[in-house]
C-alpha cells in the first residue's frame, strides 16, 4: 500500500467513528495526476445523492502530458456496495455524522482507493484536549 496523501486535519477536527474503503471513478488524466501526488484532500467532503456517494471539492491538478484536460474540482463518484452506502446514509441522516476522506492510497493491485470515515465534529474544548495530549506525548518522547 502506497499512501499518496492524508487528510491531516481529519483527526484534529473530527472524532472518527467507522472507516470504509472505497474506489473512485476517475478519468485517465486524473489517475496519472493522482499517482504523481497532485491532489489535495484538505477541503474534501462526501455527500450521498440519489443512492450514490460522491466526493465533492477534491482538487486534482491537470497532468502535463495529456492533451485532454479534466475539470480540476468536479464531483467524483465513490464505488461502494449497497450495505456500505446504507450505513453511510443512516449515519448522516439518523446520527447527524459527517463523511470525510482520511487517506488516499494505491492498494497492492495498483488501484487508487480512498478511506472515508463517518465522523462527528469536535468542539473547541475537544480540540484543546487533543492539542494538550499531543504536546504531552511529544514531551515524553523528548525525555526518553
Amino acid at each position: 500500500m502506497k499512501i499518496i496523501t492524508k487528510n491531516k486535519r481529519a483527526k484534529f477536527d473530527y472524532i472518527l467513528k467507522d472507516t470504509f474503503e472505497a474506489g473512485i471513478s476517475l478519468l485517465g488524466s486524473e489517475v496519472k495526476s493522482i499517482k504523481d501526488g497532485k491532489v489535495v484532500l484538505d477541503t474534501v467532503y462526501v455527500t450521498i445523492r440519489n443512492g450514490n456517494a460522491e466526493l465533492i471539492n477534491m482538487n486534482v491538478s491537470n497532468h502535463i502530458t495529456y492533451t485532454e484536460q479534466h475539470e480540476e474540482k468536479r464531483s467524483r463518484r465513490l464505488l461502494l456496495n449497497k450495505r456500505e452506502l446504507k450505513k453511510l446514509s443512516d449515519g448522516v441522516k439518523l446520527q447527524r455524522l459527517t463523511i470525510i476522506p482520511t487517506i488516499l492510497y494505491i492498494n497492492k493491485k495498483g488501484l487508487i482507493k480512498i478511506e472515508i470515515a463517518l465522523a462527528k465534529g469536535k468542539t473547541k474544548s475537544d480540540k484543546r484536549e487533543t492539542k494538550i495530549q499531543r504536546d504531552s506525548q511529544r514531551e515524553i518522547k523528548q525525555v526518553v
